[in-house]
């Protein structure tokens, strides 16, 4: 496993505990809202407390930091220079990082939060990382590039929720292409870079019981999910207890 990701997820997470561990606002920007009625809308700022499961989440960072490495390499082997890269939803700028770790030429992150804009600049710089190198944006990639003549060579991403499609990844992803650079590849004429480019979801049905020998907060969790199963279906994301009871239910 990649110690440089272990450690940039380490780091971030020391500086988001410190004063940000806080619940994220819903309040959207009435424009924003006008423009997408059936997309999902992030805040415009706060911090979820559950992002820090998220940053915690060592196997999540692994796989994307490999990810990302190999598809950063491959860019240069086959264009022959280091990419241009966009981080569409940067949060705290973990991606950012990874990108910047593994060969960008420069990253330019956008997040319609404001908070997490904040937080991705603080990271960057305290990873000393040169200011040059990296451009946080706050807003949408429609409105950064609406006076730059801007492509981007590589697209990375980690608006993913329970489900891969729970934050419209696959419908945001749709309209940053735009700004994407093709490339002929392999006898294609209009390949692309991009980190996801396949997602998969797996589920598994579960009996969730009330269970007196489960310590206290899992009892407390069992019980809510109970009173939530008892009128709809619900998802149990595996890193909010969720794989705790996929081992014992």
């Amino acid at each position: 496993r990649s110690a440089p990701s272990r450690r940039a997820a380490a780091s971030e997470a020391t500086i988001l505990t410190r004063r940000h561990a806080v619940d994220a606002t819903h309040k959207l920007s009435q424009d924003r809202r006008t423009n997408s009625k059936i997309m999902y809308q992030p805040a415009d700022q706060g911090f979820a407390t559950y992002f820090l499961a998220m940053l915690a989440d060592e196997d999540r960072n692994v796989k994307y930091a490999e990810a990302i490495k190999q598809c950063i390499a491959q860019f240069q082997k086959q264009q022959g220079r280091s990419p241009i890269v966009l981080d569409l939803g940067c949060g705290t700028g973990l991606l950012t990082r990874l990108a910047l770790m593994h060969g960008a030429a420069k990253v330019v992150g956008v997040d319609t939060n404001h908070t997490m804009c904040s937080l991705a600049t603080r990271a960057l710089k305290a990873a000393n990382i040169p200011a040059d190198k990296y451009d946080i944006y706050h807003g949408t990639v429609d409105e950064y590039a609406a006076d730059k003549d801007v492509k981007f060579d590589v697209m990375v991403s980690e608006i993913l929720g329970t489900l891969h499609t729970s934050e419209n990844l696959p419908e945001y992803a749709k309209q940053a292409s735009k700004y994407l650079n093709t490339f002929k590849l392999h006898g294609y004429d209009t390949c692309t870079y991009v980190v996801p480019s396949v997602c998969s979801t797996y589920l598994r049905t579960v009996v969730v019981r009330d269970d007196a020998t489960l310590p206290p907060v899992c009892q407390a969790y069992g019980r809510e999910l109970l009173k939530q199963c008892t009128s709809a279906p619900s998802w149990t994301p595996t890193n909010e207890l969720g794989a705790y009871f996929l081992e014992r239910c």
